[in-house]
């Protein structure tokens, strides 16, 4: 997906300048003349980063970032401004802007100025679902704990009134309890795929892994007519253990339920630019996920599907990748399909 800048400039040949430049860089951009318009357009769209300048009609670029900052806080906002200006830049670089930009500027120092700023945004996206998920977690490791002492309590009485009631000839008395029964086994299957998550995560278990034990464990599962596996016949190691294997097998089956029949899979991997990572990619044409359901899918109990089941799978996905080090990121589009992306360390004997 596109990163999605909002150009905010008065001058006309200035702004369709840096407009045509960031697009050839493979931008989303919009561009408009002055602070009030921008304001309207951020309404109706998300912007990863606005760039503007400073000294404008109507809302001055210090008034814009301080509206940006108050209503979209993860928006980066980068300044530009004239060389008589820098007492202005150094009261925006206070008040929340990440950069500035000197007129004139150059081609390549604007795109570097861009590409900063959109590598703090995804840095700060990611610090904020880390501390997000720590707390859940800890949140679950106190809730499974409770549960499971309920449960028991609440298992034990049901089991003593249901052998009190044996001999009831009521049909509504005994499909309740056979109702009830059927609540508590699904509810202690939950609370023990929380257990054993947690129990997990508390014990230290990080080992060289070989993703083709991932890949064979596919291969032996599911239909590999519908399965398209893209990768080199030689990967890296990476952190990781067959919970990993779990991942990838718990995705691949998110896929198949949403996907149709004859609908093929995809599942790549190859080692990243930087060489430090393996990407894996799992790639389906298949209903997709609504925009307002994608910042949710990594939440505890959060399901789209209407299968009964408990909704932990890419939670637990989550714990399990970044307990590796890794990072793991969904995009989506409605009726076009869905793209899980896990990056694992490769493994380094002496880290």
């Amino acid at each position: 997906m596109k990163n999605r800048i909002l150009i905010v400039e008065d001058d006309a040949i200035a702004r369709e300048g840096m407009k045509l430049s960031l697009e050839m860089e493979g931008y989303d951009i919009t561009a408009t003349n002055g602070g009030k318009s921008a304001l309207e357009l951020m309404k109706k769209e998300k912007y990863d980063l606005v760039l503007s300048d400073i000294v404008m009609d109507e809302i001055s670029g210090i008034d814009l970032l301080l509206e940006i900052k108050r209503k979209w806080p993860e928006t980066i906002v980068i300044l530009i401004t004239g060389y008589g200006s820098l007492d202005s830049v150094i009261h925006a670089m206070r008040l929340g802007a990440f950069d500035y930009l000197l007129k004139p500027c150059s081609d390549d120092e604007l795109k570097i100025r861009i590409k900063r700023g959109l590598e703090r945004k995804k840095i700060g996206l990611i610090i904020k679902e880390k501390n997000r998920q720590d707390a859940i977690f800890d949140l679950v490791v106190g809730l499974a704990d409770t549960l499971n002492n309920l449960l028991a309590g609440i298992s034990g009485n049901h089991e003593m009134l249901r052998t009190y009631f044996s001999d009831d000839k009521e049909p509504d008395v005994l499909e309740s309890f056979r109702n009830a029964s059927l609540c508590i086994n699904k509810a202690a299957r939950i609370v023990d795929n929380l257990c054993m998550t947690v129990s997990l995560f508390n014990r230290k278990e990080m080992r060289p892994f070989d993703l083709e034990e991932a890949f064979v464990s596919i291969k032996m599962q599911f239909d590999l007519n519908r399965i398209i596996f893209q990768y080199p016949e030689k990967l890296p190691w990476t952190n990781g253990s067959e919970r990993i294997s779990n991942v990838f097998t718990n995705i691949v089956q998110n896929a198949f339920e949403a996907s149709r029949d004859d609908d093929k899979i995809l599942i790549t991997a190859n080692v990243d630019p930087t060489g430090e990572f393996i990407e894996i990619a799992f790639i389906d044409s298949g209903v997709g996920i609504a925009p307002d359901d994608l910042t949710k899918v990594f939440l505890p109990f959060f399901t789209t599907k209407d299968t009964g089941q408990a909704g932990l799978g890419l939670w637990m996905a989550y714990q399990t990748v970044t307990y590796f080090n890794g990072s793991i990121s969904i995009s989506s589009v409605l009726n076009k399909g869905t793209t899980v992306t896990i990056k694992l360390p490769i493994y380094r004997e002496n880290s």
